[in-house]
């Protein structure tokens, strides 16, 4: 990562300025409680840019309940911003020897459409086959939303097409991660689910934060174990009455759980 050292030493310069500024303007409002006025030592260490220390002034959240509107605004928005967790980034294009995998865009609904509506792709899914496109639509508006959210999603491609012929999504959630795909019955049998697997698997991994990669499959769908086991996944067991597949039976049925752990065997 590159580092332009003088647009950061800018940004912590206007942090001191706005930091600095706000604070005695607090003190001169009387803001700061009763006996509290900051030090000859605190305006010194601001004006060596000392900056760690000038952001550990404390103002208790009681202290300024006599504070003005907008200036409470301004706390608590900079409490805020300190607070957010960092966003995790996900990249947008994966490239593998016959795939791209991209994000979806809203003018993939009828190629999603084509495989989301189709019974036999979705037959082990728990919803139903899609039956109108602004069913996608939707789904592709919310896609945006999810993706900040460390919900991601990507739409197979085969080279030099830009046709999706396949979904894989990826949810990363506190230490563990996991995924799931759909595939256009037309290329079924090429490798293609395997492919997109392997690769997002790997990128899942490699995150710092994340040691278990999982995904589950019914017990009947044998085409999903194969897939699973080809993208480096071992089964760790078979989960009793795990998930209801409306499009086979009311009764929840059994499931596979497959996962690969960082640093297992």
């Amino acid at each position: 990562m590159h580092i332009d050292i003088s647009q950061a030493k800018g940004v912590l310069e206007a942090v001191r300025d706005v930091v600095l500024s706000w604070s005695l303007k607090l003190e001169e409002d009387g803001i700061l409680g009763e006996g509290r006025t900051f030090s000859q030592e605190e305006k010194q260490i601001a004006a060596k840019n000392d900056y760690s220390s000038v952001i550990q002034i404390n103002i208790t959240q009681s202290q300024m309940q006599n504070s003005s509107s907008e200036s409470q605004s301004s706390s608590e928005s900079f409490s805020n911003d300190l607070r957010s967790p960092l966003v995790l980034q996900a990249p947008e294009v994966f490239t593998t020897e016959r795939l791209i995998l991209r994000r979806p865009r809203l003018s993939d609904a009828e190629a999603i459409f084509e495989y989301a509506s189709d019974p036999k792709v979705i037959y082990y899914m728990d919803y139903c086959p899609r039956t109108d496109v602004s069913e996608v639509m939707k789904s592709l508006q919310g896609k945006v939303k999810q993706w900040e959210s460390g919900n991601f999603s990507w739409v197979l491609i085969v080279k030099p097409d830009d046709r999706p012929i396949g979904t894989i999504a990826c949810c990363v959630e506190g230490h563990a991660a996991d995924f799931g795909y759909l595939l256009n019955q037309k290329y079924w049998g090429q490798g293609y689910a395997t492919e997109a697997a392997v690769v997002v698997v790997q990128w899942a991994i490699s995150l710092p934060e994340v040691y278990r990669v999982w995904a589950t499959c019914d017990t009947e769908n044998l085409a999903s174990v194969k897939v699973l086991e080809k993208s480096g996944l071992v089964c760790e067991g078979r989960l009793r009455c795990y998930q209801i597949r409306p499009n086979i039976s009311a009764i929840p049925r059994d499931a596979f759980m497959y996962a690969r752990v960082r640093g297992a065997s």
